[in-house]
């Protein structure tokens, strides 16, 4: 499977770049796997006796298009290609608008009045930084009101690639094809509703490229995943000791439902820390894990949950921290007591707004894992 990485718009585009300068793959080989991998996955979706409709802007996403247009053409005759701004095309573009033109693929620059079955939406892809306005603005309008399906090349144009912001008006495509990466703006705030259905296609870039960006993002996918074997004669100390700590009166739900997802991983022995105002709570909730009670002081940790967890930290492989613990002073330190340990650290919900204090506690040499949402940790 191909490895599947989330860039900003920045990283993406700056690997698209060292891919052509640094290790010499000319653009247009880029552009015709981008547009084979793109033509199959159209072919998958598309009916040849449908007409199909390609927007095509000033710019490699265009260019994107008009290659598109050319695998297409064979399979497909009712197609049809729009190129609003022949006069801004890039070098790339001119290069397929010629080959479009010497094969007789009909084009023009305005929308015709016709409404086609599917329109293939190549306007701007990932580089767009300013909000799109005037024609083009009027042209999406009219695409995304005409019922058809549409299909993305690499972003619904309109769409902020990195943060996946509307850009003034935005393409509402029911299939995206991605180049090379996932662009993080498929993911964030509207950029999500806009993708429709997200397909990822291999247009020959280099995976170290990938590799060595500081910022990148991977999805796991089934090759990523090693469960370990578990020997037939193993026992409950096989598997490893979890500390989690957490819970206040009012949020005694998060660290529960946290232990089932810690107990269905088969972890060996699971303990609760937990203040002793919901130990009772729990202690009716389940029976597969043990509690650490400390003392609390209005329904929350007391500074005494410092020195126990100082006690007992060494008897585990494994610590969680954060879940329904409340902002304060006791959750800062006890996040801090557990990172400067040398345990694996999850870090979650409150723990994560506590790091932050001390951000350089998260620079440790064992195993940290965070795992916010875009609420807990907004970009």
């Amino acid at each position: 499977m191909y490895p599947a990485f989330i860039h900003t718009q920045t990283t993406a585009r700056n690997i698209d770049h060292a891919a052509i300068k640094t290790y010499q793959i000319p653009s247009l080989i880029l552009m015709e796997h981008a547009a084979l991998k793109s033509a199959e996955i159209i072919e998958q979706i598309a009916n040849t006796n449908q007409s199909i409709c390609i927007l095509c802007g000033p710019g490699n996403n265009g260019a994107d298009g008009l290659a598109i247009a050319r695998l297409l053409q064979p399979k497909y005759p009712n197609l049809y290609v729009v190129v609003p701004e022949i006069k801004k095309m890039s070098e790339d573009e001119k290069i397929q608008f010629q080959m479009i033109q010497n094969l007789k693929i009909p084009f023009s620059q305005n929308l015709p009045n016709v409404t086609y079955d599917i329109y293939i939406d190549c306007l701007f892809g990932n580089g767009l930084s300013r909000d799109i306005t005037g024609f083009y603005k009027t042209m999406i309008q009219n695409v995304n009101t005409s019922h058809s399906t549409i299909i993305s090349i690499d972003m619904p144009s309109g769409i902020d690639s990195t943060m996946g912001n509307v850009l003034g008006c935005a393409i509402h495509a029911d299939y995206t094809i991605s180049l090379d990466c996932y662009k993080q703006g498929q993911w964030l705030n509207e950029g999500k509703n806009h993708c429709g259905k997200l397909y990822l296609v291999d247009i020959g870039i280099p995976q170290i490229l990938h590799q060595k960006c500081m910022d990148k993002i991977k999805i796991l996918n089934e090759e990523d995943i090693h469960l370990p074997n578990r020997p037939l004669n193993a026992h409950k100390s096989t598997f490893g000791k979890a500390l989690m700590i957490g819970g206040s009166q009012n949020m005694h739900g998060a660290i529960h439902m946290a232990s089932l997802s810690a107990y269905k991983s088969g972890i060996g022995t699971l303990t609760l820390m937990v203040p002793e105002c919901i130990s009772n709570v729990l202690a009716i909730k389940s029976d597969f894990y043990m509690l650490l009670q400390c003392a609390d002081r209005n329904g929350i940790f007391s500074s005494k949950a410092i020195d126990l967890l100082k006690q007992n930290i060494n008897n585990y492989s494994i610590i969680s921290i954060g879940n329904g613990m409340q902002k304060n002073n006791i959750t800062i330190a006890l996040v801090e007591q557990a990172l400067k340990s040398d345990k694996k650290i999850v870090l979650d919900a409150d723990a994560l707004w506590a790091a932050q204090k001390n951000i350089e506690l998260l620079k440790r040499s064992e195993t940290t894992i965070l795992t916010p949402h875009i609420k807990k940790c907004p970009i």
